[in-house]
């Protein structure tokens, strides 16, 4: 399996419920929603960031989810990075 890219890494964070169940989940539904509307070009990017996003859950198994650092490597204003 190969590593994800930047932008599936984000779109992951951007789903990101909790479990790769959940996060395939909401894609699935977020798909559904595209393919309602018209054909535009960045519809069909998005689909198709969605679609490759969602092949690479489904090879993966809920270990190697679980160990994506998926969390941002910034500070948020008013955060500390001090663990």
């Amino acid at each position: 399996m190969r590593e994800l890219t930047f932008d599936e890494r984000n779109l992951i964070c951007i789903y990101l419920p909790g479990t790769r169940a959940e996060v395939i989940a909401a894609l699935e539904e977020s798909r559904v929603y595209l393919e309602e509307e018209e054909a535009e070009r960045d519809e069909n990017d998005m689909r198709r960031l969605i679609d490759d996003t969602l092949a690479q859950l489904r090879r993966m198994t809920d270990a190697a989810f679980d160990a994506l650092d998926l969390f941002p490597d910034y500070v948020m204003e008013g955060e500390s990075n001090v663990a």
